[in-house]
């Protein structure tokens, strides 16, 4: 089965063109680090304290121009620099008594020991653990998580 070559020779554009074409990409650049700097200004600028946030649950439409992520953000950037992280999924385990069964964490994340764990909290919370890994691994995680946990019944829950 034969291939098509889709690349760019650039050796073919004169120099004035590359030269044309680098400045572009440096201003399209710019610009997009302008427009984020322009719309973390416009979050904290529209910022309400009636805004639904991580401090104020409230059923009410986000006063932000950016709405809750902007209202949200704002709420978050007077603690610590704030970043969106895009196609990430939490993954939450529930049982009973998890926090105070030895093991089982190590259970988890052995099963799942070749993906990128990007948070884990367990709180104070004593019958979940979750953890934040990218979304397209969900499927791989879930199904190896299941292999672990779920290839025997257990009596006791389904007798």
């Amino acid at each position: 089965m034969s291939t098509i070559d889709r690349s760019i020779d650039f050796s073919l554009w004169s120099d004035e063109l590359r030269g044309v074409v680098r400045r572009r990409l440096r201003e399209c650049g710019g610009v997009a680090l302008i427009t984020l700097a322009v719309m973390m200004m416009v979050a904290l600028a529209t910022w309400s304290v009636q805004d639904p946030s991580l401090s104020n649950a409230t059923s009410t439409p986000a006063r932000n121009l950016l709405g809750s992520p902007g209202a949200i953000a704002a709420d978050l950037s007077k603690l610590a620099d704030v970043k969106y992280e895009g196609r990430k999924a939490i993954v939450c385990l529930v049982g009973e008594n998890i926090r105070n069964t030895p093991g089982i964490a190590a259970k988890v994340f052995n099963a799942i020991a070749d993906v990128n764990i990007q948070m884990i909290s367990q709180g104070a919370s004593e019958i979940n653990i979750s953890f934040v890994i990218d979304e397209p691994d969900v499927p791989k995680v879930v199904s190896k998580l299941h292999q672990v946990f779920f290839s025997e019944v257990d009596p006791e829950v389904f007798a």
